[in-house]
């Protein structure tokens, strides 16, 4: 009796030590902030279908967003994955033409500053956690 129960206990804590080590395995190091915003210009919010993305100073994955109709936009680090990689980050923002479709209403007459475009110099810190980024991308 006493064998039988070494093995299920040796069983139970085999199975257990397994959880904690898959539940343990995710992303190391991965962000855990977040970072939403609004795209202005002019000090009106941006139209619909501006790119927005963040790529770290140092290593680490860039992230990706959109300007939706009020110029909001959040970061995403994959197709389902919301965040941004904590630190110093370039700010690209630009407009996206594809081949066979049409720009969105609004798109084709924004001048974008140089500083968000190709090649970006505009930085921000993104902080550990929450993080409100709003971005003014164009000149009187």
């Amino acid at each position: 009796m006493k064998r039988i129960r070494s093995i299920s206990a040796l069983a139970s804590c085999t199975v257990v030590l397994t959880a904690v080590g898959i539940m343990g395995c995710g992303q190391s190091g991965a962000p855990s902030s977040t970072v939403k915003g609004v795209v202005t210009v002019n000090g009106s919010p941006a139209p619909a279908g501006l790119d927005v993305s963040f790529q770290p100073t140092s290593e680490g994955r860039p992230s990706f967003g959109s300007t939706d109709t009020e110029g909001r936009y959040e970061l995403s680090l994959t197709a389902t994955k919301k965040g941004a990689q904590p630190g110093e980050n370039v700010v690209t923002v630009q407009v996206i033409e594809e081949e066979d479709s049409p720009l969105p209403a609004g798109l084709a007459d924004i001048k974008i500053l140089k500083k968000f475009s190709d090649p970006a110099t505009h930085k921000v810190v993104v902080k550990d956690g929450s993080n409100t980024i709003d971005l003014e991308i164009a000149a009187e």
